[in-house]
């Protein structure tokens, strides 16, 4: 079931909560990749939803590192995330910093930004991706205020620096919202949650509110923890689009933050995955572990972004409208 509240005349922001209600029931859709699996609606709801109107014309950008038991020497690790082109300190509209953390207690979490302390916001704990840790804690973080151009360096994720010794960061990713002079999207999605994957036959689907229309050119962004391939092997993990497979391969979490053509070494797993896809009805973002291909991998899938129909940017308004008004609505 999903509330949808938009003000009316397409203002800029639409910050809203959607309630996605938890039902876990047979597959019965006549898909063959996770036959006789479980599929449950993910518990990922709306960060932030934004439209582009005149004089604001707004774009998202996604992008993050892999941290495990990376330099600095414990008890903290980090990384440097870079954003492609496009942010900048005076046009980001808005920003959130995902990361997570696997250990046996909570984290003491004095993460940073860039040099700044951040606010973390639990997404929720789960049982650990299949490593002897008891738990994987994910967080949210609002560094609006924070993101640079370029490189953004992140600090204070607790690690113990041994594999499977807690506790363990998994990676972090920055999602970044931004207004540009020259193209504009019509809306933007961004959903946040935790949903661990680690039973075959299992799958996640996340139903997303587009309004922009039908048949229309999109990005779909996955960001995750903990998937795996390289030395190992392929393990099969499935990222969906209307139920599509999106990449053919069978092993789309594969590690590869940042990007990494077949990914890399299979213990640093954490994906900010883009893919092109068109809008539908449905619009429905999924991933399975399907019943093929042996053991499949476990995840914890912690965010999805959707940018829908990116064109020309209209010129600037001679009065600017809405920003400043609505910008509480975020939840």
């Amino acid at each position: 079931m999903i509330f949808l509240l938009k003000p009316i005349g397409r203002a800029l922001l639409l910050g809203l909560s959607i309630l996605l209600v938890s039902n876990a029931s047979a597959l019965d859709d006549g898909r063959t990749d996770v036959p006789g699996g479980i599929r449950e609606f993910s518990g990922q709801t709306v960060r932030a939803h934004l439209y582009s109107e005149p004089g604001y014309c707004l774009r998202v950008v996604a992008a993050g590192v892999q941290t495990r038991n990376a330099d600095p020497a414990p008890p903290t690790t980090g990384g440097v995330i870079l954003l492609p082109p496009g942010p900048a300190p005076d046009n980001v509209i808005w920003a959130g910093l995902y990361w997570e953390i696997i250990g046996n207690d909570s984290p003491a979490n004095a993460v940073t930004l860039n040099g700044s302390a951040v606010t973390p916001v639990s997404l929720g704990v789960t049982a650990s991706p299949c490593w002897p840790e008891a738990r994987a804690y994910p967080f949210f973080a609002d560094v609006t205020g924070l993101v640079v151009a370029g490189a953004n360096t992140v600090a204070g994720l607790d690690d113990s620096g041994s594999l499977a010794v807690a506790p363990e960061s998994e990676g972090a990713s920055l999602v970044v919202v931004y207004q540009n002079d020259e193209t504009a999207a019509c809306e933007i999605i961004i959903t946040d949650g935790n949903d661990l994957m680690n039973v075959s036959g299992q799958s996640f689907e996340n139903p997303l509110p587009v309004s922009c229309g039908a048949g229309v050119s999109a990005t779909l962004t996955f960001i995750g923890a903990d998937g795996q391939t390289g030395i190992h092997g392929p393990a099969p993990d499935d990222q969906l689009w209307n139920g599509v497979l999106l990449s053919g391969t069978r092993d789309d979490w594969d590690a590869s933050d940042p990007d990494a053509p077949g990914g890399t070494e299979p213990e640093l797993g954490w994906d900010t995955d883009s893919w092109a896809v068109t809008t539908g009805d449905p619009n429905v973002a999924a991933i399975d572990i399907p019943l093929v291909g042996g053991p499949g991998d476990c995840v914890n899938w912690l965010a999805t972004v959707l940018e829908v129909g990116v064109g020309s940017c209209q010129p600037t308004p001679a009065k600017n409208t809405t920003w400043g008004r609505i910008k509480s609505f975020y939840r």
